[in-house]
């Protein structure tokens, strides 16, 4: 497959539909360094990466152990284990539309167009993608109580 990959500060989360984007088939990798208190981790508590809102597909890695990958909500890893107190690392990468390829192709001249398609299909466009968040890790004990970090810029 044909796509471009940028890396970006995982602080801003923000859609991919900036300019240098448009009318790509996108990979795009979201770095973050988070702190985690080591009252987070207490009493065996179950912990979760909730990466909110995204379009369209997840791979990430946390303390660069692979945690899958999410092609459909909720977009919720279980992370217990491998989260640490003080400082973590978390690495998503999201790839978004083919679509988005496709509307951009329609808008060049005949010769530059990368893709190549056999009928005129109605695809709309471009479509939202990247990481909308909010990413927060969530902790709960087996009695329900929850303890929540956002994992913000």
């Amino acid at each position: 497959m044909n796509h471009k990959t940028s890396k970006t500060p995982f602080g801003n989360v923000l859609p991919l539909l900036a300019a240098t984007v448009i009318g790509f088939a996108v990979a795009a990798t979201y770095l973050k360094e988070f702190d985690v208190p080591a009252s987070m981790l207490a009493d065996g508590r179950r912990l979760e990466l909730d990466l909110g809102r995204l379009r369209n597909v997840a791979d990430a890695t946390l303390n660069g152990k692979p945690l899958g990958i999410l092609w459909k909500p909720p977009y919720v890893y279980n992370v217990s284990g491998l989260v640490r107190s003080g400082q973590n690392e978390l690495k998503i990468e999201i790839v978004n539309l083919w679509a988005n390829r496709l509307v951009g192709d329609a808008k060049l001249p005949r010769e530059k167009r990368v893709t190549r398609i056999t009928q005129k299909v109605p695809i709309g466009g471009p479509h939202e993608s990247g990481l909308l968040g909010p990413v927060q890790v969530r902790a709960a004990s087996t009695a329900g109580d929850a303890y929540l970090k956002e994992i913000k810029p």
